[in-house]
């Protein structure tokens, strides 16, 4: 029972996060386009799982593909299909929820699906794309970057991304 909750909990998501612009892009993967954004939230089942009970979490993302032209995607991207490792941002969903903890729902049941759906759907829809929504543009990104946040990137990744936004404001100038 737990595989088919899981399915569920995920299809109870995409069905009512699509009333705010998310598209189900795969199993794993929901993704909302704004103006040459993309906002990302993926869900990621813990590995360890056995049994009668699934944990996952959510993970949200943003992706900008204005700043990938400045530089060589990485292997395998395509600006078509960001994941979260090609992200400008990211975080877990629930560190961006009033717990701010990193929050694993569990399901064993379709009673436990529904009730993780309404909870994601509600931290998704009145607190994570409030919030994502401010920081989702290039220049709301570069200002965390040249204040040393790269939200969920490497320094490496950070330095890398500053530099690419920066060769993308000279050449709009």
């Amino acid at each position: 029972m737990s595989a088919k909750s899981y399915k569920s909990v995920k299809n109870c998501v995409a069905r009512h996060l699509s009333e705010h612009g998310f598209v189900a892009r795969d199993f794993d993967t929901l993704e909302m386009k704004v103006d040459g954004v993309s906002i990302i939230l993926e869900f990621q089942k813990d590995k360890d799982c056995k049994g009668d009970v699934t944990r996952f979490t959510v993970s949200i993302a943003i992706f900008i593909g204005l700043l990938m032209s400045n530089h060589p995607p990485s292997e395998g991207l395509t600006l078509k299909k960001p994941s979260l490792s090609d992200s400008h941002w990211w975080d877990r969903l629930g560190k961006l929820l009033p717990v701010d903890a990193d929050v694993w729902w569990c399901v064993s049941n379709e009673q436990s699906a529904q009730t993780s759906c309404a909870e994601i759907v509600e931290g998704v829809v009145n607190h994570a794309l409030p919030k994502i929504k401010e920081i989702a543009s290039v220049e709301a990104l570069l200002g965390q970057w040249k204040s040393g946040v790269g939200h969920g990137l490497t320094e490496y990744q950070r330095h890398l991304y500053l530099g690419s936004s920066q060769k993308t404001e000279n050449k709009a100038r």
